[in-house]
């Protein structure tokens, strides 16, 4: 299965505690997929709005069982506009 690029349209985060105690930060990724808004979730944040996405297939255990799950398997930054402009573009 080939990985195919998706701009990031939004953002958001929640942050919580586990049962342990320990805190965590998940980030949902509002992305652009054929036209129509789709979220993938994650725990590290990784992408800004306007960056692109290579989104895979990957395993998450749950108390059901293993379950297949989008993962963010890259990154494209977009390029900052003082790195347009010094090559160049406007």
């Amino acid at each position: 299965m080939e990985n195919k690029k998706y701009k990031v349209i939004g953002k958001s985060s929640y942050e919580g505690t586990s049962k342990t105690g320990q805190r965590y930060t998940l980030y949902t990724y509002e992305i652009d997929y054929a036209g129509a808004k789709v979220r993938v979730k994650a725990f590290d944040d990784v992408a800004r709005i306007g960056d692109y996405l290579e989104i895979g297939v990957g395993v998450r255990k749950t108390v059901f069982g293993n379950e297949l799950t989008a993962v963010i398997t890259k990154v494209h930054p977009t390029p900052k506009k003082s790195e347009k402009n010094k090559k160049g573009e406007i």
